[in-house]
């Protein structure tokens, strides 16, 4: 004799959308991230709150490679909290420093997109502590 089993159901659609819901509160605070982008200035509030939304929150660890030169671009990220280091040809450039206490943010990857060139510089996390994305 064999058991029965019973499953649960739920289509890409639904479960998309319910696992994509994003707390309005966290909506308001990476707007206030990219706020202090200048590269976004251009868009109105509408438009940076579907930003927000579209965004995923990410973690890397001290030494993780973020970005690597010379790789396709398909990513733009903001960094609000850590330190990375921006490394061309394997010669640190400049740090790039962000914090949630001095309300500072950094951005990298967005000229691969503008431009739809290769990645032009590594980027590697160089802070003692989580940096989150």
């Amino acid at each position: 004799s064999s058991d029965l089993s019973v499953v649960w159901t739920i289509d890409r659609w639904q479960f998309k959308n319910i696992v994509m819901k994003i707390p309005n509160e966290k909506i308001k605070e990476y707007m206030t991230f990219l706020d202090r982008v200048e590269l976004l200035d251009a868009l109105i509030a509408s438009e940076k709150r579907a930003m927000a939304q579209a965004l995923v929150e990410m973690s890397f660890s001290r030494g993780e490679v973020i970005l690597t030169q010379g790789e396709k671009g398909d990513t733009f990220y903001v960094m609000y909290s850590g330190e990375v280091e921006v490394i061309k040809d394997g010669v640190t450039q400049v740090k790039l420093l962000a914090s949630k206490k001095e309300h500072t943010t950094q951005i990298f990857g967005e000229k691969a997109l503008l431009s739809g060139d290769s990645r032009g510089a590594t980027i590697k996390v160089s802070s003692k502590e989580r940096s989150e994305e």
